[in-house]
């Protein structure tokens, strides 16, 4: 029934399991998608899993997915402005994740959740070189995005 109230989404999307996914979550996505500039849609990347039972995405509460028809930074500035002119900041948690194969975003229901930036950065293990993922402050984190994206347009 919860679907029926959506105007951009579907259950058959990468939802993990879309009958558990919060109400509240899908609806705030909803809005959002409704107030993007024409051709641009959110594409979901994961919403319910079960691997991490501390993750908001064991509730449901949670969901990562990029924004298509419009470059990243453009993205992130029409959700960061979304959720302050909607008063929500201090009711979710959000993630830039501008190192992923398709860059993209976190959304979570949890009132003061915080801001944060995923990259991906080279550490020494022991003599190798290696990848990981380490997380970093939010405005660290777009400056180091505006960077890497307005050197890919040139």
């Amino acid at each position: 029934m919860k679907w029926k109230l959506l105007s951009y989404f579907y259950p058959n999307e990468a939802w993990g399991d879309p009958e558990k996914m919060d109400f509240m979550l899908l609806v705030l996505l909803d809005k959002f998608r409704g107030s993007l500039p024409n051709g641009c849609k959110v594409k979901i990347h994961r919403g319910y899993s079960d691997k991490n039972p501390k993750s908001l995405h064991y509730l449901a509460k949670a969901v990562d997915f990029r924004v298509i028809g419009c470059g990243f930074v453009e993205a992130e500035y029409h959700l960061r402005n979304y959720l302050i002119r909607n008063n929500l900041m201090k009711e979710v948690e959000y993630g830039i994740y501008p190192d992923w194969i398709d860059p993209g975003f976190h959304l979570g229901i949890q009132k003061d959740g915080g801001t944060w930036c995923g990259r991906y950065v080279k550490v020494d293990k022991g003599g190798t070189e290696a990848t990981e993922q380490r997380y970093f402050g939010y405005k660290e984190g777009l400056a180091y995005a505006k960077r890497k994206f307005q050197s890919a347009a040139v």
